[in-house]
């Protein structure tokens, strides 16, 4: 006989080794139910919508456990725990600064805004229990100061996981001068399954306009905007680099985020 009942949004189907498991000859179909680990296995208990309340115990139920690491200082190590056999890793290069905007009335264009920090997705099995790797952070790059003229954003660090997948921060932004600031390139991603690079940074405006250039993103951070009336602002997540600072007055280019 064949089950030919339709499951609900929110129903949970338990599968074991390819099979569904089955109590009293029913598939095991869960509708608003919660679940609580106990030391005989998980234990499955139903809040009675769509049936009479119920629990099981399924002890021959493995439920994987996924745990999740960030690592922000600039150098550290990682031990695997004896519990990991395998692993996704991440690496995101640090977000360039902005450049600074130039004050001076003659020539008072905005910041380039700074590019994004590359990244590298790799995912390692067969991770032995006493291996220790190292990781290091690529710091994040500081926005320029404004001024007449302004001055550069400075890049960000590189960030890498042992020898396996690196990748390089995003250049700083262009000062503002006589012309427009240029967005600084983004940084790129080495020895993943997955590389990318990041965003480049946008190019200011020259009067009478003088906004300051966008900051680049990465692939877990974004960009922060170029100055319009103000400095420009700092990059968000992991990565992401700052906006320029506007032309026409003293206004600092926003700092990146490290990787």
């Amino acid at each position: 006989a064949q089950d030919r009942r339709q499951h609900q949004p929110g129903d949970v189907m338990l599968g074991v080794t390819g099979s569904t498991k089955r109590v009293g000859g029913e598939p095991l179909t869960l509708r608003g139910a919660v679940a609580e680990a106990t030391a005989s296995g998980l234990n499955l208990q139903s809040d009675a919508v769509g049936g009479a309340a119920w629990s099981a115990g399924v002890a021959a139920l493995a439920v994987p456990v996924m745990q999740r690491r960030v690592f922000t200082s600039a150098a550290t190590t990682w031990t695997p725990p004896a519990s990991v056999v395998s692993a996704k890793i991440s690496v995101i290069g640090g977000g360039g600064g902005g450049g600074g905007g130039n004050s001076t009335a003659a020539a008072n264009a905005g910041g380039g805004g700074g590019g994004g920090g590359g990244g590298a997705v790799i995912w390692l099995s067969g991770l032995a229990t006493n291996a220790t790797f190292s990781i290091n952070t690529g710091t994040a790059g500081t926005g320029g100061a404004g001024g007449g003229p302004g001055t550069a954003g400075t890049a960000g660090g590189s960030s890498n996981f042992a020898t396996y997948a690196s990748a390089t921060g995003g250049a700083g932004g262009g000062a503002g001068g006589a012309t427009e600031g240029t967005g600084g390139a983004g940084g790129g991603g080495v020895g993943g399954d997955i590389n990318t690079s990041g965003g480049r940074g946008g190019n200011s405006a020259t009067a009478p306009v003088q906004f300051g250039g966008a900051g680049g993103a990465s692939l877990f951070g974004l960009g922060g905007p170029g100055g319009t009336l103000t400095t420009g602002f700092n990059g968000t997540g992991f990565g992401g680099a700052g906006g320029g600072g506007m032309g026409g007055a003293a206004n600092a280019g926003g700092d990146g985020r490290a990787g």
